[in-house]
Order: structure tokens, then C-alpha cells, then sequence
């Protein structure tokens, strides 16, 4: 996980400037380079999703319906409830009862995310 400020590589390797900081990640399993927005690895094909209390996004993988973060043996993960909607790719605290993760909770009015034109963005 490393910083790259005003830049963003491209599928090339090549620097692409951006307005501000962009924190860049990579994936647990191949070592691709993901970003914030990415659901899953393209090289390897993993889901992928964002630990809020680590501040990484990591690999998961699925297993008798339920999901593991790569390198957490012995811990489930879950998912917000909005990811069944293509809505949010974090991950909800193990250990509590919330259905939606830290970021969902606080809003008030979400567009209908069955309506692919309400999910587009810009």
C-alpha cells in the first residue's frame, strides 16, 4: 500500500495526474494494483472489498456462503448490505449486529440501486 500523490497509474504503468491524493492498494492475492472503487481484481478475479478499520482493501474469498479476507484464517467477513446492490464494496465489524457498514449509515437518501440509470455515476 503506498501513496502516489497527484498520479494514478494506468494499465501501462504509466503516470496519469489526478486533482489530489490517491491512495493506491494492491490485491492480496496477485499483487495487482487496485484502487478504492475497484469490486474485483482484474488479473486474478477476486472480490475485493475495503477494511475500514485497517484502511485497506483486501482480497475475499467465498466459502459455503459466507466470506474470508485473504490472510484472516478463522474470520468470516461481511459485506454491507448495500453490496448486493452493486452499492458498496466495505466490509461490516464482525463483531456487531449492523447490517450496513460505517459509510451507509450515515445516509439518508440513497438513489434506487435496482435502477441501472439512478446507478450511474457523473
Amino acid at each position: 500500500m503506498r501513496w502516489k500523490h497527484n498520479a494514478r497509474l494506468t494499465a501501462n504503468g504509466n503516470p496519469v495526474e489526478l486533482g489530489g491524493s490517491v491512495k493506491i492498494f494492491s490485491c492480496d492475492n496477485c499483487e495487482n494494483t487496485v484502487l478504492f472503487e475497484n469490486t474485483q481484481c482484474v488479473k486474478c478475479g477476486l472480490s475485493l472489498a475495503f477494511r475500514p478499520e485497517a484502511l485497506a482493501m483486501t482480497s475475499m474469498e467465498s466459502q459455503d456462503a459466507k466470506w474470508r479476507a485473504l490472510g484472516r484464517e478463522g474470520k468470516e467477513s461481511r459485506f454491507c448490505a448495500n453490496w448486493e446492490l452493486n452499492g458498496c464494496n466495505w466490509l461490516v465489524d464482525e463483531s456487531g449486529d449492523e447490517t450496513y457498514c460505517r459509510a451507509c449509515l450515515h445516509n439518508r437518501t440513497v438513489p434506487n440501486l435496482c435502477d441501472p440509470v439512478a446507478k450511474r455515476v457523473g
